[in-house]
């Protein structure tokens, strides 16, 4: 009875084992997996595009001057890329800019 239990465990550890040494080997020959990786490597474009459109467009709010500069932004670039795309209107939206707000303390509580 010991020596099946023991023959068991022995043959779970050598399955376990295996496979997880199988699944665990880089993909390196697939060339979709290769070109991805060579395009993201090589001529990542994240970073000119965040700074665009983090920080020279800026925050957009719904509704905002800075979402529609965004959007015509976006549509720009997957002109230019060869991407067909086109503005959708998403719900009815008044335009609105956020201009100064003032509060002033008249109690401590």
């Amino acid at each position: 009875m010991r020596r099946t239990l023991v023959a068991l465990a022995f043959g779970a550890a050598l399955i376990t084992v295996g496979t997880t040494a199988r699944s665990q080997t880089p993909v390196g020959l697939d060339s979709v997996i290769e070109k991805i990786r060579s395009e993201a490597q090589q001529r990542s474009q994240l970073y000119p595009l965040a700074q665009t459109l983090l920080d020279s467009i800026g925050p957009r709010l719904t509704g905002t001057g800075e979402q529609l500069r965004a959007n015509d932004w976006v549509l720009s670039m997957y002109r230019r890329w060869g991407i067909p795309a086109r503005a959708e209107q998403y719900g009815t939206w008044l335009e609105w800019r956020r201009e100064i707000a003032h509060i002033d303390l008249i109690a401590p509580r």
